[in-house]
Formats: structure tokens, C-alpha cells, sequence
């Protein structure tokens, strides 16, 4: 099975230095560790906890590929997601990996990749799909303590991806696709209910709002939000073969708009884009392409494009302390765009940074 996502960016601030041939961390680094789904060397699959170094500090069997991991706000668990058509999201205890409680989809729907937890932590917010007379986009609220499923809302669209908070909305990228519910269909989007960014109402799941795209075939699937902004990445249907801009940009008072194209075009990305992560710090939007093997990075204030890194199967992104820490599928953990470690695993799309 390929896992094609993962990576990291070099960019703002260079803060790691190398002597005599080994690139030392901060001090800061050093204590840091990072959170990703993996597939081991012997084709099974986990989740992992592992330092700046490389080394692991913990690891949970999963029963199956894994996507996500999304730390609660006081960073004591984590919310490991499966890869759709999940069944089960995991929450473990980030100091240990012991798992702390299961969440279980109804019958006949499915978890989607993503998921929140509400600013206390109290509540987590689970994208899926229901199948029934129509399939139908979900976001499904659970009580992160005690598992207990508390109720479901419209997503305002199919196919909800990744979601997160911004201005007090949750914001859900719906990708537009109708998911087949045995698997051996082929996916297809419906032009009825094309890919939107959502924002809702968190305390009645109501429909505040609802951005489009000019281009029905760019489906809306990850996203990081920073200073009031959300930043989104897109796939195209058509692959590769599309000309079409792959990052967007929305706020609570201006709808989704495309960001600037960068210098070799959109086309480097391969109609693909794996993960979003913005570094406020620096002033970074990075965007990873695992399908094209680079990461484009763009400036937070007005989404002009500064640069392109070539990183093979690159994905998983995030920031911390002002640096870019990213891993990809040949088991590279990078800081800044420098290999900093090489682990035994295949690094899945996402990871969360603790520390």
C-alpha cells in the first residue's frame, strides 16, 4: 500500500546549523517530538510518537492505515483518525500512547480523515459520511471522555474533510465527492452539491455560510487557520493534467480566493496537495504536494508566492517555534528543509508537534 504524503519545508529562518557533518537542534528541538500515523516495515500500521532524533518514544497498533492526529488544546491526548472509510478514532494519552477511549461510528456511515476538538477540550468534532437514500456529509459531535456520540449536523456538503476553528466558526473543507460505501466503486463528484468551504455555527449547526469555487472540479481537502485566516489546499479531478490554482485563502468577512501562483505554476504540485501548515512566527503559509514532490510556501499577510523546496513524497507539515518540522514516506523527519533523522517507518500525511 503507498503512502504518498509527507514532509517539510525550509523557509523562514534557518535555525538549525551543521558542524562536523551532523545537524545540531536547539535546545528546544531536543525536547520537542512529533505525533504521525505510520507503516512499519512489516506492512502494519500505527501510530507513533518520535523525537527530534528519530528515536520512538511510543507506538499504538492500529488495525489499519491511519491518517490524522489532532492534539486536544492542553496537548495531554491526541485524536488519532483512521483513513476513511474509518470505523473507530483512537484517543490516547500523549505521554504514554496508552489509549484512553474509542470512538465508534453508527452503522452504515463513516469517519473521513479529521477531526477538532472544541476549545476546552471537552467535545470532539468528527467529519464523516452517512450513507441511507442519499449520501450525506456529516459533522458528528462526541464527548471526548466518556465516547459517547451526542449528535450530528450537516456538513453543507459531501465528502467533509479536514475542519478547524477560526473566529468562532468551525470551518469544514467539503470535498464533493460521493465515497462508494463497499470501496470498489469509483469515486465521483456531484454537481449538484459541489466541493465548498463551509462555516458553521458550533452551537446549533447552522449554516453561516458557504464558499465556492469558480472550478466545480477542484475539491476542497486541507487546511490551517492563522490570525483570522483560513488557508486551503485543494485537489484537482483531473490529476495532473490540471492548470488550476491549488491554494486558497478565506476569512469570516472575505469568501475563498485563490493565492498567488507560484513561479514554475500550478502545475508543479501535480493537482494535488497534501497538507496545510501556517507558522505565524515567521510569517509562512506551507502547502506539501507528496504527487509532486515539493512544497510551495507562501506569505501569511497577503498570500504572494516566496518560494518552491523539492522534498521526495513529502506531506505531513507543521511548525514549531519558528521552525518547519515535517516528515515524509521514505521515513525522513526534516527541520527547515534539512534531514535531521531518518526513522523505519513510512510517515502517513498528517502529524501534530507536542512540546
Amino acid at each position: 500500500m503507498n503512502i504518498t504524503r509527507r514532509g517539510l519545508l525550509g523557509g523562514g529562518a534557518a535555525l538549525a546549523a551543521t558542524v562536523g557533518g551532523l545537524l545540531w537542534l536547539p535546545q528546544a528541538a531536543a525536547r520537542s517530538c512529533l505525533i504521525s500515523c505510520v507503516r512499519r516495515p512489516d506492512g502494519r500500521h500505527a501510530a507513533v510518537a518520535v523525537n527530534l532524533q528519530g528515536h520512538t518514544l511510543w507506538a499504538f497498533d492500529l488495525p489499519g492505515r491511519g491518517h490524522d492526529v489532532e492534539l486536544s488544546p492542553d496537548q495531554q491526548r491526541v485524536a488519532v483518525f483512521p483513513r476513511r472509510p474509518g470505523q473507530q478514532v483512537w484517543i490516547l494519552d500523549t505521554a504514554d500512547g496508552r489509549l484512553l477511549q474509542t470512538l465508534q461510528a453508527p452503522s452504515r456511515h463513516q469517519f473521513n480523515g479529521h477531526g477538532v476538538f472544541s476549545p476546552d477540550g471537552q467535545w470532539l468534532y468528527v467529519v464523516e459520511t452517512r450513507y441511507g437514500q442519499a449520501v450525506q456529509g456529516q459533522v458528528a459531535l462526541y464527548d471526548s471522555h466518556s465516547g459517547q456520540r451526542l449528535q450530528a449536523w450537516d456538513s453543507a456538503g459531501l465528502d467533509p474533510h479536514q475542519c478547524s476553528w477560526c473566529d468562532g466558526a468551525l470551518v469544514v473543507a467539503n470535498g464533493g465527492y460521493i465515497e462508494p460505501e463497499q470501496g470498489d466503486a469509483t469515486k465521483v463528484l456531484d454537481p449538484s452539491r459541489p466541493p465548498n468551504l463551509a462555516w458553521i455555527d458550533p452551537s446549533h449547526g447552522t449554516l453561516l455560510r458557504r464558499d465556492l469555487l469558480a472550478d466545480p472540479e477542484l475539491s476542497i481537502r486541507h487546511l490551517d487557520v492563522a490570525q483570522g485566516q483560513v488557508f486551503v489546499g485543494f485537489q484537482h479531478h483531473q490529476g495532473a493534467a490540471a492548470q488550476a490554482p491549488l491554494m486558497g485563502m478565506a476569512s469570516r468577512q472575505q469568501p475563498l480566493r485563490p493565492l498567488a501562483e507560484p513561479a514554475m505554476g500550478w502545475k508543479v504540485f501535480q493537482g494535488y496537495i497534501g497538507s496545510v501548515a501556517v507558522a505565524a512566527e515567521p510569517g509562512l503559509v506551507v502547502a506539501t504536494s507528496p504527487r509532486g514532490n515539493a512544497v510551495g510556501l507562501w506569505d501569511l499577510r497577503d498570500g504572494a508566492a516566496q518560494s518552491l523546496v523539492p522534498a521526495a513524497d513529502v506531506c505531513g507539515a507543521g511548525s514549531h517555534q519558528g521552525q518547519w518540522i515535517s516528515t515524509t514516506g521514505h521515513g525522513q523527519l526534516l527541520i527547515n528543509g534539512q534531514a535531521v533523522a531518518h526513522c523505519d517507518y513510512a510517515f502517513d500525511n498528517h502529524l501534530a508537534l507536542l512540546g
